[in-house]
Order: structure tokens, then sequence, then C-alpha cells
């Protein structure tokens, strides 16, 4: 249900993903979405207990390593979205995806890091081009609003 009234509440306001913090105030996903932030070239994640599973977000976790990103699982402030280098979401029907724009940031989309995660093939066939234009972090009993343009 959480999930459900982020998208829809995202929607409302004419985001394209709205993302949802754990009842302690830390990142926790996207509606639907595994949330990495990228900052000077190490990949950041919410960690298990604080997100659910998935096999794209395990792939992308496994995989990094292999092609010089370092990731790091921890508890990531909703601050930290502002001075990301990169934002990237992704869950299996979209596999890999930048964000392009976080409140009132244009991010480098794909950033360097981003784009390695899913390699040529991988961008051709799932990116398209195209990264999701606005982002935006619910606005629901008390948390506080993030809003991009």
């Amino acid at each position: 249900m959480n999930a459900y009234l982020a998208r829809k509440d995202a929607l409302n306001r004419g985001y394209h993903i709205g993302l949802m913090l754990g009842t302690d105030g830390f990142l926790a996903e996207g509606s639907i979405e595994s949330v990495f932030l990228v900052k000077n070239g190490d990949a950041y994640h919410p960690p298990l207990g604080r997100v659910l599973s998935s096999i794209t977000r395990m792939s992308i976790l496994q995989a990094a390593p292999s092609v010089g990103i370092p990731t790091l699982e921890r508890a990531v402030q909703p601050q930290e979205l502002f001075t990301a280098d990169e934002i990237f979401v992704s869950h299996t029907g979209i596999r890999i995806l930048p964000v392009a724009r976080f409140e009132d940031r244009t991010l480098n989309a794909p950033g360097p890091v981003t784009a390695k995660t899913y390699g040529p093939n991988e961008a051709n066939l799932q990116f398209l081009g195209r990264p999701f234009q606005r982002l935006v972090l619910p606005h629901v009993n008390g948390v506080i609003p993030v809003y991009g343009s």
C-alpha cells in the first residue's frame, strides 16, 4: 500500500518516481524501484532491512566491483540526494535507469558510473536515451517534501 501511495502522490504532482523513507527517516526505496546514489565514484544503496531484496539490485551490487565501481550498502540520509553526483534507479522492468533531474538540479544522466553499470548493450536495450526527468520524495504524514521542476 505504501508503494502505491508513493507512486500515486508522485504522479499526481507531476513526477515519475516517488521515493520512500523508512520510519527512521533514512532513504528506503522508490515506489517500485531500488535507488542508488553515486558520490565520488562510489555507489551507495540502502541495505537490506530498509529495502526489499530484488534480483536486479543484487545483480548490480555483484557486478559493479567487476567494472571498478565500489559499492556500499548503508543508511542514506535524504539530504544526500541533493549532493549526489549521479542517481539511478533499478527494477526488473527497467533494469537500470539514470535520473536526469532531482529537485532543481540537473544530473549527468547517464553519468560515468551509471553507464558502467549497464554497459553498451544494456544502454541500448533498456535506457534508450530517456532518463526519468523528475524525481520526488512523497509528501505524506510529516515527511519533508522534495520538489522538482
